[in-house]
């Protein structure tokens, strides 16, 4: 089994060290992530400048390719460029932090797998949920056990969002399938103003859900719950184009 792992919080971040020591356990791992974190790049591509690779090392051991560029851009590079071979799977994280709800939306995590699915391979995000939890061991462990049973997931779906609450094994209660909350948590921007007397606008404030629908991403990891949720890369709104197509020539 062969597989690519990216992520958003950059090559040398303990998320993504953790996962690809876990799983070269059980297959052959390849490591091409930004150089530095790109959090919140969505599936966004460098195309005004290029791209330079950096062969990481640490402790005297290859890492893997740093890029400077964004999540997305890692990925389809490595296709392209980096891998060896075609990854069975593609897997970004473990990222720091959730991306649950409609953070899914602008995070660079989900965005490099998404580029995955985007070129046919089954993908998934992964993050650990507590943003100050240092150890990424129980999540990387899951990965690993999850990933040999991957070939029992529905063959029509690509792209797989996780969240792992920050717990010890023994307490984490089980997984569950869920859909995506559709709460906003980043609404406000904090107003300031730089050494040199100018504004700026800070984007902050993040607010918990008024309410929580136990079938979501939210509701999972309220309850101590993994969630599992998976994602269309086909955006068409198929019940609207049913609707629009009954309105006739508009014009």
């Amino acid at each position: 089994m062969n597989i690519l792992i990216s992520n958003d919080d950059g090559i040398e971040a303990e998320g993504i060290l953790s996962l690809a020591k876990a799983l070269k356990q059980v297959a052959n791992v390849t490591v091409v992530a930004p150089l530095y974190e790109r959090s919140g790049a969505s599936q966004s591509l460098t195309i005004h400048s290029p791209l330079q690779v950096k062969k990481v090392h640490r402790n005297g051991e290859f890492v893997g390719f740093g890029v400077n560029g964004s999540p997305a851009d890692c990925v389809k590079l490595a296709l392209t460029t980096l891998c060896n071979e075609k990854p069975d799977y593609v897997i970004s994280g473990i990222n720091k932090g959730p991306n649950n709800a409609c953070n899914l939306h602008y995070s660079g995590t989900v965005g490099a797998a998404a580029e995955g699915a985007v070129n046919g391979i089954v993908s998934f995000a992964v993050s650990l949920t507590g943003y100050h939890h240092q150890d990424y061991t129980v999540s990387a462990e899951f990965m690993k056990d999850f990933i040999v049973k991957a070939e029992k997931l529905p063959k029509n779906c690509l792209l797989y969002n996780i969240n792992i609450p920050p717990l010890l094994k023994s307490d984490i209660k089980g997984i569950r399938w869920t859909k995506a909350s559709q709460y906003s948590y980043l609404t406000n921007y904090y107003k300031g103003q730089d050494p040199f007397g100018e504004p700026f606008y800070w984007l902050s404030d993040f607010r918990n859900p008024e309410h929580i629908d136990k079938l979501t991403d939210d509701g999972a990891l309220s309850e101590d719950y993994i969630s599992i949720t998976p994602l269309l890369m086909d955006r068409t709104d198929y019940a609207a184009l049913n609707e629009l197509s009954k309105i006739g020539d508009i014009w």
